[in-house]
C-alpha cells in the first residue's frame, strides 16, 4: 500500500510521465492521471519486459534505458510497445518499483 511519502511523491508526477515496473517484470510507461491507495491509472501507456534487464549495470548518468550490449547482455534494453487502450489500471499491490520518466523514448514515440 502506498504510504504519505510515496503519495506525496505521487502528487507531483500527476499529469507527467512515470515508469512503473511490476512484480513479474512487466513495466508500462504512462502519464499518471490518478491514484489512491489501491490503484493506479495511467494514459498514453507504452509497455516492456523489464524483467531481464541488469538494473544494477545501468550506469547512474543514463537518463534512458537504450540498447547497450556487453558481452553478449542485454545491460539496459526495452524494447517498448504501445498498448492500445485508453486507460491502463494498475495494482498498486504489484508494483515493485516507480520513476518519474525524464526521456527521449516517451518524446519520440507519441
Amino acid at each position: 500500500m502506498l504510504d504519505g511519502l510515496m503519495e506525496k511523491k505521487l502528487d507531483a508526477c500527476i499529469g507527467k510521465d512515470i515508469l512503473v515496473v511490476m512484480d513479474d517484470g512487466l513495466g508500462f510507461l504512462g502519464e499518471l492521471q490518478e491514484y489512491d491507495k489501491k490503484t493506479m491509472v495511467l494514459t498514453k501507456v507504452l509497455q516492456s519486459k523489464f524483467d531481464e534487464i541488469d538494473w544494477k549495470k545501468i550506469s547512474s548518468n543514463s537518463k534512458d534505458v537504450w540498447n547497450r550490449d556487453s558481452k553478449d547482455k542485454k545491460i539496459g534494453y526495452a524494447n517498448w510497445t504501445r498498448v492500445n487502450l485508453k486507460e491502463v489500471y494498475i495494482r498498486v499491490e504489484h508494483v515493485t518499483r516507480i520513476w518519474p520518466w525524464i526521456g527521449k523514448v516517451r518524446a519520440e514515440s507519441k
